[in-house]
């Protein structure tokens, strides 16, 4: 396994995982926070009041760690891998599936 590396000082810059691109729907009033939290988009489509953000993710555990910081101001779209991971690590901090 190759060593971690770490580019820049925020942990979405790190190298961790490998790279998936993943899309993200916010309103534009919450964008500013989204990329606060995210840093810079790889690219941005406006959709109506709305506006979906994608990222090139390397560190998930950091991207799980800010979406739930911004909690219901963003919705995670996809990849659907990336959606289950999310789902599975809420349902086990929440104490198992119901």
């Amino acid at each position: 396994m190759a060593p971690a590396r770490h580019p820049g000082l925020h942990p979405m810059t790190w190298e961790i995982d490998p790279p998936v691109d993943v899309t993200l729907r916010t309103t534009t009033d919450f964008e500013p926070d989204v990329r606060r939290w995210l840093g810079p988009p790889a690219a941005v489509e406006p959709a109506g009041e709305d506006v979906v953000l994608r990222y090139r993710v390397t560190h998930r555990a950091a991207l799980r760690a800010r979406l739930y910081e911004l909690g219901r101001r963003v919705v995670l779209v996809g990849p659907e891998d990336v959606r289950r991971e999310l789902v599975a690590e809420l349902e086990e901090r929440r104490g198992g599936a119901s």
